[in-house]
C-alpha cells in the first residue's frame, strides 16, 4: 500500500471517530430543564405608604436542591420619558432545597437590601440562574406606594 493511500485511511477512520463522538455526545447529553429543579408561581408586592417596608407574596418550588444565584431590581415606572429606571437592587448566592419554607416577607427581605421608595408606581424583575445552566426570570405586579387613603 503507498504512502498516499495509508495517509487517507488514517485521515478516514480519524474522520470516522470524530463524526461518532460528536453523534454520541448529542444524543447522550441531557437538556437542562429548570422545571426540574425550580418554579416561580408568583411575586407579588403589595401597595403601601411612602418608604415603608411593603409585604411580598413569594410563591415558589424547588423541586431538587440547587445552588443558584438572583438577581433582582426594582423599577419605577412611572418614569417621565417611558424609561424605566432601576431604583433598588440586590443580588445573592444561595442554597435551595426542597424542605425550605417561603412565608410572606418585606420588600427588603426579598432583595437582601432596604429600598425605601417614596410615592409612585414600581415593578421588580427578578433573575435565578440555576448552577450556570438555566434560568428563571418572573416580573411583579405593578404595585402603588401613596400615602395613606389615596391609591
Amino acid at each position: 500500500m503507498s504512502d498516499w493511500k495509508k495517509y487517507k485511511t488514517a485521515l478516514d477512520i480519524t474522520g470516522l471517530v470524530l463524526l461518532l463522538a460528536i453523534v454520541f455526545n448529542l444524543y447522550t447529553k441531557e437538556e437542562f430543564n429548570t422545571d426540574n429543579y425550580f418554579i416561580v408561581d408568583r411575586v407579588f408586592v403589595e401597595d403601601h405608604g411612602p418608604f415603608e417596608d411593603p409585604r411580598v407574596v413569594y410563591d415558589r418550588q424547588v423541586m431538587q436542591p440547587f445552588v443558584g444565584e438572583w438577581f433582582a431590581k426594582v423599577y419605577d415606572v412611572d418614569n417621565v420619558g417611558g424609561n424605566r429606571i432601576v431604583v433598588c437592587q440586590g443580588t445573592k448566592r444561595h442554597n435551595y432545597n426542597p424542605e425550605d419554607v417561603v412565608v410572606d416577607r418585606t420588600l427588603s427581605w426579598y432583595l437582601g437590601v432596604e429600598c425605601a421608595l417614596p410615592t409612585g408606581k414600581y415593578m421588580v424583575r427578578t433573575l435565578w440562574e440555576i448552577e450556570g445552566r438555566g434560568k428563571v426570570r418572573e416580573t411583579s405586579n405593578v404595585w402603588t406606594v401613596a400615602p395613606l387613603g389615596v391609591s
